[in-house]
């Protein structure tokens, strides 16, 4: 369902009690969104390369302050030129 509504789910590994996160990859008319962005490790790193390749990313939000949703929001700031909301 959220395929038909424009919406990429990833499900991230996490070394934690909770195993994993969920981020997702929104579809705009002006681009992409990236909702959460999970911790910054390689494995974090890995997982998204393949999904931003020839995406253009208008916004990244994170819906809340814990490692897991904004560790890796830095980076993608870096590698997409674009700020958290």
């Amino acid at each position: 369902m959220l395929e038909e509504l424009g919406i990429q789910s990833l499900r991230l590994n996490l070394p934690l009690r909770l195993n994993h996160v969920n981020v997702f990859l929104a579809e705009g008319v002006e681009g992409w969104t990236i909702i959460d962005a999970g911790l910054h490790n390689d494995e974090t790193v890995a997982a998204w390369a393949p999904l931003l390749k020839g995406k253009d990313i208008t916004n990244i939000i994170v819906t809340h302050y814990h490692p897991d949703h904004f560790g890796y929001a830095g980076a993608l700031q870096q590698k997409t030129g674009r700020k958290c909301g």
